[in-house]
């Protein structure tokens, strides 16, 4: 788990930076990304073994103490500062640290990896120091699933396990986050855990600016009080939990998915710009942007009159009511004003992809980057609907002043790729009484077999 601290708070890294490197004042996004930095400095210090905490003693030389290594038998480090590389060591570990892959699903370290990269970069791009206590950089996290083959190159080893292919893949993504259009890395904060809703990063909102992706959003698949829900870390940006739980579709972050959620997100994307308001996610080979400008996740999806809000078994002919509650985690304001229109469709398809009619639709006008809102759509099986198993398509589109439709799944129409609808299934006039559930996930729950997005 994540023992980050922000500066700003007063805690470890603000002393050490203080002490270190004399009193440097936090600047302002600087947007002169690239050139893409291959290493970074570290300042080493030592961990309470107690209580899993980073304190303010600086690493000796060659120290086999908590913190300054993850294995006694290889005293740590040579230097202090110690330079290190990103992808080869740095980030690898960080995400093993911060995420245990026996624990966290794919998507969920992916975005650790984007969020932990940003982090750094942010750093080095401000010229700001930076400790293994602001993020956890404990030298061989990594080599807890046992020494790499290929030290050299530790993602090409030949003898990785599950849990270190797992962070090798999620790394191996080589993305960061900018704000907007910028260059920049963003100041990616982020936590272990958080209660619904996230906070805004109020401390230098008026300085620094940095709410402008920083910003509080609707969290509720993260309740007081629910399956382990607790304030871990700052309250800031992502929770690795909560990612977690949206991965898993599941109230419960890890362990027995025995409190399940209404929706399953399958892909890191959904996770970042959820958590990072107006966003884009780069990638660092080209610096060319991964996502599209418009961009939704839906938080929750309840079905009325079934008793968990499950579809129920379909009859043709009849009109139900589904509760959404929809997230703008894009870039751009639904402004419905002359002549444009926003508005949540849904479609019956029967898979992979042939479309049988439209289902329902309702506005989702104004709603600002980061802001959510619970519409209500009308759904109606028409009598033409063969007894069959559906996939239940939801979209949001945009129809111009001339009449024309953009959907945001559209990748012509919402460069550079587009963003995936939600679906999950439904049974029309199924010889069966029971409620379909809208996901279904296994206990490692990162596979679903009736929702997801194509």
């Amino acid at each position: 788990m994540s023992r980050f601290r922000l500066v700003l708070q007063g805690l470890i890294i603000g002393c050490l930076t203080y002490l270190l490197q004399g009193n440097v004042a936090y600047a302002q996004d600087n947007d002169l990304f690239p050139p893409i930095p291959d290493d970074i400095s570290i300042i080493m210090v030592q961990w309470n073994p107690v209580t899993g905490e980073p304190t303010a003693i600086r690493c000796a030389i060659d120290s086999v103490a908590f913190g300054c290594t993850a294995d006694p038998s290889r005293p740590y480090p040579p230097t202090n500062p110690v330079t290190v590389t990103i992808e080869n060591r740095y980030l690898l570990d960080v995400v093993s640290k911060e995420t245990n892959p026996d624990e966290f699903g794919p998507a969920t370290l992916r975005a650790q990896a984007a969020a932990a990269r940003s982090f750094g970069y942010w750093h080095l791009n401000n010229n700001e120091a930076i400790s293994n206590g602001s993020q956890a950089f404990i030298p061989f996290s990594f080599e807890n699933g046992g020494a790499p083959d290929n030290p050299d190159n530790l993602c090409a080893s030949t003898n990785l396990d599950i849990g270190q292919r797992k962070v090798c893949t999620a790394v191996a993504a080589r993305e960061y986050m900018v704000y907007l259009n910028e260059t920049a890395p963003i100041f990616a904060a982020y936590n272990a855990d958080i209660v619904d809703p996230t906070q805004i990063f109020e401390e230098v909102r008026e300085e620094y600016g940095r709410d402008r992706y920083l910003i509080g959003v609707a969290e509720p698949i993260s309740p007081n009080g629910g399956c382990g829900v607790g304030r871990e870390g700052n309250q800031f940006g992502m929770s690795q939990q909560g990612a977690s739980r949206w991965e898993r579709g599941n109230i419960c972050f890890t362990g027995n998915p025995r409190d399940p959620w209404s929706v399953q997100w399958s892909r890191a994307e959904q996770i970042l710009t959820h958590y990072y308001t107006r966003i884009h996610i780069r990638s660092i080979d080209n610096n060319e942007v991964k996502t599209p400008p418009l961009r939704w996740n839906p938080l929750d999806i309840r079905w009325d009159n079934t008793p968990n809000g499950e579809p129920p078994v379909v009859i043709r002919g009849e009109t139900y009511q589904v509760r959404v509650n929809v997230q703008n985690n894009g870039t751009r304001t639904w402004f419905c004003e002359e002549g444009i229109t926003y508005t949540l469709q849904s479609t019956f398809s029967l898979p992979p992809r042939i479309q049988i009619q439209q289902a329902g639709e309702t506005p989702v006008c104004d709603l600002a980057p980061g802001e959510n809102r619970l519409v209500t759509l009308n759904l109606t099986a028409l009598p033409n609907l063969a007894q069959a198993t559906y996939r239940l398509n939801y979209d949001v589109v945009r129809t111009n002043s001339d009449g024309t439709t953009s959907f945001f799944s559209d990748a012509a129409q919402n460069p550079p790729g587009g963003w995936a609808t939600y679906q999950h299934n439904v049974c029309v006039e199924c010889n069966r009484v029971a409620y379909l559930p809208i996901i279904q996930v296994t206990r490692q729950a990162v596979n679903s077999t009736t929702a997801g997005e194509e």
